[in-house]
């Protein structure tokens, strides 16, 4: 029997709650209630922009809808550090 692919999950929002310090806590914040989401099928988007890949290929293509802006030598390293040359 083949094992099942784990999902990736991320917590969206989490609820601490204020502790007494001890050995076992100490930082004195416990998390009471975690919200988590799956990650499976998502769109992913990059930079301050949000552009996903099917838009960065909309945006390279000379040709395309894009063609009278300057798009032409985005990367896309280049949306997830736009300061880096």
């Amino acid at each position: 029997m083949s094992k099942k692919p784990k999902k990736k999950v991320t917590a969206v929002r989490e609820h601490p709650m204020h502790v007494p310090i001890s050995e076992k806590d100490p930082t004195g914040i416990t998390i009471l209630d975690r919200h988590l989401r799956r990650l499976n099928n998502r769109k992913i988007a990059l930079g301050i922009a949000q552009i996903t890949k099917k838009t960065l290929k909309i945006l390279k293509d000379t040709n395309g809808e894009s063609k009278d802006f300057i798009f032409k030598g985005i990367r896309q390293k280049d949306l997830k550090d736009p300061c880096r040359t």
